[in-house]
């Protein structure tokens, strides 16, 4: 039975690193506001500037709507090469909240409205603490997977796999309900 919960923790590990915000590339859209809008993209210095007037305004609101959450907004422009368009929120190890963005998303965004929009709506997330609530969905799952497997009685391998694939359904499951 220990060795089921090792295999359901790392399980809901792996869930919760599969169940990130992803972002399709849009059409681009007419932007009302033409002196926000750039033809090459956003840039390093549109992000910062949003970044600026975002992070006081979503510390305000977590403070007043989550006042158990810690509120102090680390945002990222994560510019590793060959990374997707994506931005997403995340906890350091002390549960200091991180938004992330992609250097390719940035590119992929025509104004300080859209960048403003998206750390909206991963700041949202911490706020909404949706983070413990995955992981309770993976774990849930993790366990359901594992107990079918042991009344099933498969192999190791198999048990292995039942338990990673309905870790990864239950968190899935809840992520997309809340995006």
């Amino acid at each position: 039975m220990m060795h089921l919960f090792r295999v359901a923790a790392t399980a809901t590990v792996l869930a919760l690193s599969l169940a990130g915000c992803t972002l399709e590339p849009m059409a681009q859209m007419p932007v009302p506001a033409p002196a926000q809008t750039t033809s090459a993209g956003s840039t390093r210095a549109d992000f910062n500037t949003v970044v600026a007037r975002m992070r006081p305004v979503a510390t305000q609101v977590c403070r007043e709507r989550s006042p158990h959450l810690d509120c102090n907004f680390i945002v990222i422009l994560d510019d590793r090469p060959g990374q997707p368009p994506n931005a997403f929120h995340s906890r350091d190890e002390s549960g200091r909240p991180i938004i992330a963005f992609t250097e390719a998303l940035l590119r992929d965004l025509r104004s300080h409205d859209e960048i403003a929009l998206i750390f909206g709506h991963e700041a949202a997330h911490h706020i909404a603490d949706h983070i413990p609530r995955i992981q309770r969905e993976a774990m849930t799952g993790a366990l359901r997977g594992g107990l079918v497997a042991a009344i099933s009685g498969v192999d190791q391998s198999t048990a292995q796999q039942l338990v990673n694939v309905s870790a990864t359904v239950g968190a899935r499951r809840y992520s997309k309900a809340f995006e």
